[in-house]
């Protein structure tokens, strides 16, 4: 009875990836030349027994993952496929704004004869980079520990570089699909194996790792695209002289912004505090930009003041030149 119950429970496996299952997906349904490339992708949660699990959501035993699998009529066409998965990583870390870098990895256990890693710079990643100096050829460490010179322009100039993985891709080849004998129809009838591609963004370690790359000991800083919020609007204090004066253009200010992002605002309303307690919270939350309706907000015109995460730099604007400069730094993120 007991080992019944155990088999019984063999049914479900945390697995730490599913190239297996998609290509038994690709089987079940006989696929002709006509409909490859075919790629496959699925956002969803992983479990993995860590050895070291730490740093809150940068390495921890459950968390969020995007898995895209390619297949392909032959290495040429695989190649391609993944040479554009690669670019498509790279437009998207450029676009999240944290410096990354990529460099060449092991495939593994994954099988196949082509990696690449991704990784954002930092002293508390458990991966070690090799990067020369020279040429810029890059490596994962666990690739040749040893490594003295460079192996693509034999320069000795190497720079050792800590860095927390956010993103892997291999290019698997026959690997599983032979493995499986998942085949495709080809021109001529006959049956063939697929080659296929496997690609990985870990998306909750690429939140986690971007505020460990650009934010100190005191103050939490998002990149803009992934920041909860974009804009945070400080009142003025209840009691105050610009008490008045903020509430009657706080709709306004409001309205003006969400032509420019959309719902992408907060405001604190908390306006039992001082303006500079609000802000000092703000800055530590990392709002991209912060902008307070204080003292200046009375004069003639009134001047709103801009608190700007990135530069830590705090300027008095008119509503006008507030409204264009914050879209011009829209139009930049796009």
């Amino acid at each position: 009875m007991y080992i019944i119950n155990i088999i019984s429970y063999l049914q479900y496996i945390f697995v730490q990836t599913h190239e297996e299952v998609v290509t038994d997906l690709f089987s079940s349904d006989p696929k002709t030349y006509k409909q490859l490339p075919l790629m496959l992708y699925q956002i969803g949660t992983k479990f993995r027994d860590e050895i070291r699990p730490k740093l809150g959501i940068i390495r921890s035993k459950e968390f969020l993952m995007k898995d895209l699998y390619s297949f392909d009529r032959d290495q040429t066409s695989a190649i391609t496929t993944y040479n554009k998965v690669c670019q498509a990583y790279e437009k998207i870390f450029k676009h999240i704004g944290v410096k990354f870098i990529k460099v060449e990895g092991t495939s593994g256990m994954m099988g196949g004869n082509q990696s690449h890693e991704f990784h954002f710079p930092a002293e508390v990643g458990d991966d070690t980079l090799l990067q020369c100096k020279k040429c810029e050829f890059g490596m994962n460490k666990e690739m040749s520990p040893e490594l003295v010179q460079c192996p693509k322009c034999s320069s000795t100039d190497i720079e050792f570089t800590k860095a927390i993985e956010v993103g892997h891709t291999f290019n698997l080849g026959t690997f599983y699909s032979n493995a499986l004998s998942a085949t495709y129809s080809d021109t001529d009838g006959t049956l063939k194996p697929p080659y296929m591609g496997s690609y990985g963004l870990g998306v909750t370690r690429i939140i986690g790792a971007s505020v460990e790359c650009l934010s100190t000991q005191e103050i939490i800083q998002w990149p803009r695209s992934l920041s909860p919020f974009t804009v945070c609007i400080i009142p003025a204090k209840e009691g105050s002289i610009e008490e008045n004066t903020s509430l009657n253009n706080i709709q306004s200010l409001y309205n003006h912004f969400t032509k420019i992002f959309g719902d992408d605002i907060v405001v604190d309303d908390r306006t039992h505090m001082t303006i500079g307690k609000r802000l000092i919270e703000a800055k530590k939350l990392g709002f991209p930009f912060v902008v307070v309706m204080g003292k200046k907000i009375n004069e003639n015109p009134s001047l709103y003041e801009l608190y700007e995460a990135s530069t830590n730099k705090l300027k008095h604007y008119e509503l006008s030149n507030l409204i264009n400069y914050l879209k011009q730094q829209c139009l930049d993120k796009i």
